[in-house]
């Protein structure tokens, strides 16, 4: 899983086999995934 961007404790970034998604990254904070919600869809980043 690609790592796009880390901000401080945060690190954004993709799985690039998740066929049946649309286009999303993850958010994790330290070790901790973002639970609700944990994927953010391209279409409202854009």
């Amino acid at each position: 899983m690609p790592t796009i961007l880390r901000i401080g404790a945060y690190r954004f970034y993709f799985y690039t086999h998740e066929p049946n998604e649309p286009p999303h990254i993850h958010i994790d904070r330290d070790d901790t995934r973002i639970v609700n919600p944990d994927k953010y869809y391209a279409d409202h980043l854009f």
